[in-house]
């Protein structure tokens, strides 16, 4: 049967209250039926045993992947409604943005990011397919971490800051044409992102690595981030990058970014998915373990069920920076390190999967800053 492509996916079949069904955007009629009519006999919109049917064909949730994250080709196989798309296709755009450019009443600027779910399926050879949803197709997928508000609540809308973190009275700004942050602790940076006025503001967290991680790949079928951006050199004033990712400028590049929520200890890392729990130091609660001390490029991905902050660190090491993912990890056997993300500038070991862990809590440095993040605009 032909299939078609809908926009909108509700997940509960309201006679069941179990399967996952859909709807068309406009609230036509569902019917609920035993086996699939004639084409001549068929409601235009009915469902049998959860699968929906218009007019006798299959409908398909908007899902969109690549394969092959982890394998030795950074060339990613676009899969799904992903096939024969490129990064320009407005499809892929319009899946994840809303708005590129919302400002708040403090006047700071943000691409407004549409709700998504994720799928992560481990391949023999280690590497993975890497799939999104508009909808929980079944239950594999999981709700993309960077969607739930301080007190765990979903949110339709998420904020990415449109540029580098930049600090005026003691406040993380995300505002076109000054210099960004640097210099300071990662606690710092959660405080001045607080005090925009509410906690549901933050800095980079691992929610945010993972959906970054995330979009780049699907959009751009790659894991070489310097293949598709020329990442800047940190100190770049922003607005001033003609060079965006949805409206984002330098998501990796012009500087390292702290990444709150988590604390790594010699292999093991504590971690918070609340953004009202976000402290300096974890030393319990949830964890993950078996993540490498040693320092090297990245091979596979982590996939531990049921924890999609995994999905950041690496499985293996002895990649390169021209295969695999293309990154660097950098790993300690030191306890209580703070983590960052990125890139300071051009050089090759550093891209949207590089994470340093190796450094003392209180780090600060030259080329480290912070980005602004809000689950609700105030």
């Amino acid at each position: 049967m032909a299939s078609f492509k809908i926009k909108k996916l509700i997940l509960k079949d309201k006679k069941t209250d179990t399967s996952v069904v859909g709807e068309i955007e406009g609230g036509a009629g569902l019917e609920y039926l035993d086996s699939v009519p004639t084409v001549d006999t068929a409601p235009s919109l009915f469902t049998v045993d959860g699968q929906l049917y218009f007019k006798g064909k299959v409908l398909v949730p908007e899902i969109y992947g690549v394969d092959g994250v982890g394998a030795a080709s950074y060339t990613l196989t676009r899969t799904d409604l992903n096939v024969g798309l490129t990064s320009s296709s407005q499809d892929l755009h319009d899946f994840f943005v809303a708005d590129e450019d919302v400002v708040d009443s403090n006047g700071n600027h943000f691409v407004a990011l549409k709700k998504f779910y994720m799928k992560v399926s481990t391949n023999a050879d280690g590497s993975q397919k890497w799939q999104v949803s508009n909808t929980k197709v079944d239950d594999d997928y999981f709700l993309c971490p960077f969607f739930y508000d301080k007190d765990g609540n979903v949110v339709e809308i998420a904020y990415y800051g449109k540029y580098k973190g930049s600090v005026s009275s003691n406040i993380l700004k995300s505002v076109p044409n000054v210099a960004p942050k640097y210099n300071t602790t990662g606690d710092n940076f959660r405080t001045y992102a607080r005090n925009n006025g509410s906690v549901d503001y933050h800095q980079t967290d691992w929610a945010a690595v993972l959906l970054a991680q995330c979009m780049f790949m699907i959009v751009y079928a790659t894991t070489k981030y310097d293949s598709v951006f020329t990442m800047r050199s940190y100190g770049a004033t922003t607005g001033t990058n003609t060079q965006t990712f949805f409206g984002i400028e330098d998501m990796v590049g012009n500087g390292y970014e702290f990444v709150d929520g988590i604390t790594y200890s010699n292999g093991v890392v504590y971690y918070q998915d609340l953004i009202k729990n976000y402290v300096g130091q974890l030393t319990s609660g949830y964890s993950i373990s078996g993540i490498s001390t040693s320092s090297g490029y990245q091979k596979t991905k982590m996939n531990i069920s049921g924890k999609p902050i995994s999905l950041i660190f690496p499985q293996t090491l002895s990649g390169s920076e021209t295969t695999y993912l293309c990154d660097q990890f950098y790993g300690s056997t030191s306890s209580n390190r703070s983590t960052w993300w990125g890139s300071s500038g051009s050089a090759a070991n550093g891209g949207v999967f590089c994470l340093h862990c190796r450094s003392a809590r209180a780090f600060t440095g030259s080329d480290l800053g912070a980005r602004l993040f809000a689950k609700t605009l105030i």
